[in-house]
């Protein structure tokens, strides 16, 4: 909606009190479920995730589409730029092999809940970049979002290669 919004204010005049009304029912959305996006804590031992930020899954990672695009529509700069410890988590905790630990531990919607964090992903960098930054190539030693689609296309072609991880069928939704 935050998106619509602001297209639609490129192209037609918004009286200034309709617009503060508009933005202060978005921020307050926004902020009843920020908890999904500020989890400083792990997860733990057993869990098929364990050691990794729980703001890199794919809820947070929601939010913080959200996050992001509210800042852009406040101009508040500090609110935009949030938003990047959770891509960056995500990135940086992603196995070598590409997969994501919280999502494909997660039985037969593994690679689902895996597509679902890389979709946010990806929103998280087409804005980034429509803000003047390139996080595309954003890397840790061979851990980026190239490695997520290689790991994706690899499945597509041997879906055996999720079943490691998928087998704990950690909340499979």
């Amino acid at each position: 909606m935050m998106a619509a919004y602001s297209f639609a204010k490129q192209v037609i005049n918004i009286p200034e009190e309709e617009d503060k009304i508009i933005k202060n029912w978005f921020k307050k959305i926004v902020k009843k479920n920020e908890h999904l996006m500020y989890k400083y804590s792990n997860y733990k031992s057993g869990s098929g995730a364990a050691g990794v930020p729980k703001r890199a899954h794919n809820h947070a990672l929601s939010s913080a589409m959200s996050h992001m695009q509210l800042g852009i529509l406040l101009n508040d700069n500090k609110l935009f730029r949030k938003v990047f410890k959770n891509y960056e988590y995500a990135i940086k905790y992603q196995r070598k092999d590409g997969s994501l630990p919280i999502e494909v531990r997660r039985g037969g919607r593994a690679m689902f809940y895996q597509a679902r964090a890389m979709n946010a992903l990806a929103v998280i960098a087409i804005i980034s970049e429509n803000q003047g930054y390139n996080i595309w190539e954003l890397d840790f030693k061979g851990k980026n979002y190239h490695n997520l689609v290689n790991f994706f296309l690899d499945f597509s072609e041997n879906n055996e290669i999720v079943f490691k991880y998928a087998k704990e069928n950690r909340f499979p939704g």
